[in-house]
């Protein structure tokens, strides 16, 4: 195949983008501008350049830049000589020892260099041509603050109950895994097992910049990519999953920050190492390159065993992350309790009552059944209990219980690994439904659209209308299960001693009252 790629003009610069603290380059046959980045990490790099071309009466020559991300409090400028004391100040000697010259930029107007550079030029001086100077001062918003966060931690585990719930919406009533809070917007990683695959992310564009931006991963291995705003990933320990690994793109050092706001709180003040082990001491953020190319490890260790508990690799989109890419508390924290209560299983069900009702009755007509997410609860009705392959994924247990409907030619259900409800629905008769995975004390059977409250007891036979009756399927442990046994449930909803549905619960420890809801 012919190479197609556009060929790249010989009058165009080359543009070297200097990061490492100690570096050398060679200059190239074209332009070359050599560029300084630096910001809130500190001193800037120790470079070299070599076969530099100062210009000529027919060239430009070669260019020097520092771009300072931190702001400009004056306009550059260049010097041949000493420091005079002016921020933004470029000086250059020439070295008649080593034949070279001998280049430094002060940022603050201290006098003491924050970059060297040693340049060995092709022919003729360095002049004050050869650096690219801004002309306009420029300020930038001042990093958040721990303290700043720390008044958000009860607004923040309020709204990631919230989340939890599948209680956030926004105006159009879509879901959103994101809020804005008092201080600033909050993003909500995917939690492991969510499938609601249509919720939304907050509208990032319309936020002031200068607003304070906060991601807070909730489930494990999440990748993200970051901004040049100001943005702070958050480990929000007692919500965060255990062993947490998050990996950050394109961190921006000295624009976006990393924290762990210890919600159930802390005994002592956080602190930060760099090196390859923990020293015992909660709250303590480690920080190592990895063996991996130019990616960054942070690990947390949030209760002092000298473990880490989360983990943060970061991949820089320029130098290197440290001390200043973390905020820190500088002393110990209280826990904070969510203002956010979630409601019981049968407040949940009582809430979706009407919907639930409609949407059986749609399905009927339709002669079809689907899984629905309703407000508070995920409805599976009819034959699509018994197709668990072609189920959602549950949501994470702290999220909308599911509710099974069966109809008679339901044979089976597969509870879910949220809360499992198996309802009889008042006029549905004839359902005989084997039900795996049940689990006892969590999940629930109950029967809905009654008149007159519902009992339980252990037995067999008709004695009364609305009464669950359940007991051992056989007085014998299941073989190979010394502790499982199958337990026959029935439910008697007419004075008829035959019932209405006969459910069998196959292979459980124990089953007993507790698992059924609503019981007079």
């Amino acid at each position: 195949m012919a190479d197609t790629a556009r060929p790249v003009s010989a009058a165009k610069p080359v543009l070297h983008l200097l990061q490492e603290s100690w570096q050398t380059v060679e200059a190239t046959d074209r332009p070359d501008a050599f560029v300084i980045a630096s910001g809130q990490n500190g001193r800037g790099p120790f470079l070299r350049i070599r076969n530099f071309d100062p210009g000529s009466s027919r060239s430009q020559g070669d260019k020097i830049a520092f771009l300072d991300q931190d702001g400009l409090a004056q306009a550059q400028r260049a010097v041949r000589g000493e420091f005079t004391g002016h921020a933004g100040e470029w000086r250059f000697n020439y070295s008649r020892l080593f034949d070279r010259w001998n280049v430094q930029y002060d940022r603050d107007g201290d006098r003491v260099p924050d970059a060297d550079i040693l340049v060995t030029t092709s022919s003729g001086e360095l002049t004050e041509n050869n650096f690219i100077l801004a002309k306009n001062t420029h300020t930038r918003p001042p990093a958040p603050s721990y303290l700043q966060l720390e008044s958000l931690r009860q607004e923040l585990r309020t709204e990631i109950a919230r989340y939890n719930d599948g209680q956030l919406f926004d105006e159009n009533g879509q879901p959103v895994r994101g809020v804005e809070l008092s201080a600033g917007i909050a993003v909500f990683g995917w939690r492991d097992e969510d499938y609601r695959e249509d919720a939304l992310v907050p509208d990032l564009s319309r936020i002031d910049p200068d607003q304070l931006r906060l991601f807070v991963p909730l489930g494990t291995m999440m990748t993200v990519t970051a901004s040049n705003a100001r943005e702070v990933y958050a480990i929000a320990t007692g919500e965060t999953s255990e062993h947490n690994d998050l990996t950050i793109e394109n961190f921006h050092p000295g624009k976006n920050w990393i924290t762990a706001l210890d919600l159930d709180g802390r005994t002592s003040a956080q602190s930060f190492v760099e090196g390859h082990h923990h020293t015992g001491v909660p709250g303590q953020w480690l920080l190592y390159r990895s063996e991996r190319g130019g990616d960054w490890r942070a690990e947390y260790d949030e209760d002092g065993d000298g473990e880490p508990d989360h983990y943060v690799t970061i991949r820089p989109a320029y130098g290197r992350p440290s001390r200043k890419d973390f905020l820190l508390d500088d002393d110990a924290s209280e826990p904070v309790a969510s203002s956010y209560s979630p409601l019981s299983l049968l407040e949940r069900i009582n809430r979706d009552e009407a919907e639930i009702a409609q949407s059986v009755i749609e399905q009927v007509e339709a002669g079809s059944a689907k899984p629905v997410e309703l407000g508070h609860v995920v409805l599976i009705f009819g034959n699509d209990v018994e197709g668990v392959s072609e189920l959602p994924p549950a949501l994470d247990t702290d999220t909308k219980p599911t509710l099974f409907i069966p109809t008679p030619s339901t044979e089976r259900i597969i509870t879910s690994d949220n809360w499992s409800v198996i309802a009889h629905i008042s006029g549905f008769r004839g359902v005989n439904t084997a039900v795996i995975d049940f689990q006892h004390g969590s999940d629930k059977f109950t029967a809905l659209g009654l008149e007159a409250p519902q009992t339980v007891r252990r037995g067999t036979g008709f004695e009364r209308p609305n009464e669950w009756v359940y007991e051992e399927s056989k007085p014998r442990a299941l073989a190979g299960h010394s502790s499982k046994k199958d337990w026959v449930v029935k439910f008697y909803e007419n004075n008829d001693p035959i019932p209405d549905a006969e459910f069998t619960v196959r292979s459980v420890e124990e089953f007993g009252p507790s698992d059924f809801l609503n019981i007079a």
